[in-house]
């Protein structure tokens, strides 16, 4: 592989800012605000960067204000709601609601058949001594709305699909992209929600994040956001046609599809740092075909964070190789495969996290000529 030996000097993840000059805040400090909420056109409020933001730098660290459970139900999520100060409510009720439950009744059978008849006995109780005289049908409005609320703004506190959720004030003000100029990181030390820039961002500019898994073609990206309930058609650069962008775009992410779907090793549970029944030639293919991919993320700022995997899975092949030929050329690979992704772990999970160091002590072990345990 000989395109590895340069990913010292140009790891994806860590390319110089033009504005280096302003330095990139850490994680655990609470910078000066560099945006601003206001109107963005046809998309309500946004939020604005206020100030030059060099790429890795720190957008915003937006504390959790309410957290969803796993499992918990409407009502008693209402009633948790409730015990908020009303200043928090107020803000949260303020934010945008995909679906404004305005027609009680209507909403009244809806989280009926949500709840079903098990728990309807509760809703009635729960009436008596939270809403006072109103009317059920109308309290029951204001849990629906809440969870609108929800589903409308709420985050994932941690970066993995198995995540709780929870809301954050500032960032649900953030409009989508398929092209984003922000990703969240992972903040180590507490809930916050740790967004930076992934390329350089203009004073004035719209800062953005996107809202799904945004590495798939444009008619798969609009049928996740029509799917997942946000009922609205992006309109970035990505998505409308007639933007000179959207092309090259379009080919870039059709391109990686295509590798994906000729990639032998995909989807087969292959245990490739220990190449299985491969051969030498078949793994040298699927390293070609990775670098091909690595290539086509690493080539637009909003898609160098999905070729971590990537990274990991050339670390796989190299040190498959190596197993099986012990050519001191693979040996090098795997080290510089994972140079780098260790310099992503450190960017999405920061230095002490258990991920980092587990491929630090792998780091370690290879560069004294150590296999066990790799």
């Amino acid at each position: 592989m000989v395109w590895v030996k340069s990913l010292r000097v140009q790891s994806p993840f860590r390319t110089p800012s033009r504005l280096v000059h302003n330095a990139v805040q850490q994680i655990g400090n609470r910078p000066p605000s560099v945006f601003e909420i206001r109107s963005s056109p046809n998309k309500g409020l946004g939020v604005f960067a206020t100030k030059e933001i060099p790429r890795d730098g720190l957008i915003m660290r937006d504390p959790l204000v309410f957290r969803i459970e796993h499992g918990e139900d409407p009502v008693q999520r209402y009633l948790r709601f409730t015990m908020l100060p009303g200043t928090t409510q107020r803000a949260i009720l303020g934010l945008a609601a995909r679906q404004n439950a305005k027609e009680s009744l209507a909403v009244a059978k809806k989280v009926r058949v949500a709840l079903g008849e098990n728990d309807w006995d509760l809703v009635t109780k729960i009436r008596h001594f939270l809403f006072e005289d109103k009317k059920l049908a109308d309290d029951i409005a204001k849990v629906v709305h809440l969870e609108d609320v929800i589903t409308t703004n709420a985050h994932g506190i941690y970066p993995d699909n198995n995540s709780v959720g929870g809301l954050f004030l500032n960032a649900a003000r953030i409009n989508h992209s398929c092209i984003p100029n922000a990703e969240p990181k992972l903040s180590t030390d507490d809930e916050d929600k740790v967004l930076r820039a992934n390329r350089d961002i203009e004073a004035g500019e719209e800062i953005t994040a996107s809202y799904i898994v945004h590495i798939q073609p444009r008619k798969a990206r609009q049928k996740l956001l029509s799917l997942d309930g946000w009922d609205f058609t992006c309109k970035c650069p990505a998505c409308d046609t007639s933007h000179p962008f959207s092309h090259s775009h379009e080919q870039r992410l059709q391109a990686f599809d295509r590798l994906c779907l000729d990639s032998d090793m995909d989807g087969k549970n292959v245990d490739l740092k220990h190449g299985g029944a491969w051969s030498y030639a078949a793994l040298e293919q699927a390293a070609d075909k990775t670098q091909g991919r690595i290539e086509l993320l690493d080539g637009h700022h909003s898609l160098r964070n999905f070729s971590r995997q990537l990274y990991l899975r050339a670390f796989g092949i190299a040190i498959a190789k190596y197993r099986m030929r012990r050519l001191r050329s693979d040996l090098e690979d795997t080290i510089k495969c994972l140079e780098v992704v260790i310099e992503s772990d450190k960017d999405w999970y920061g230095e002490n996290h258990i991920i980092t160091r587990h491929h630090k002590e792998h780091y370690d072990r290879l560069q004294r000529g150590e296999m066990s345990g790799v």
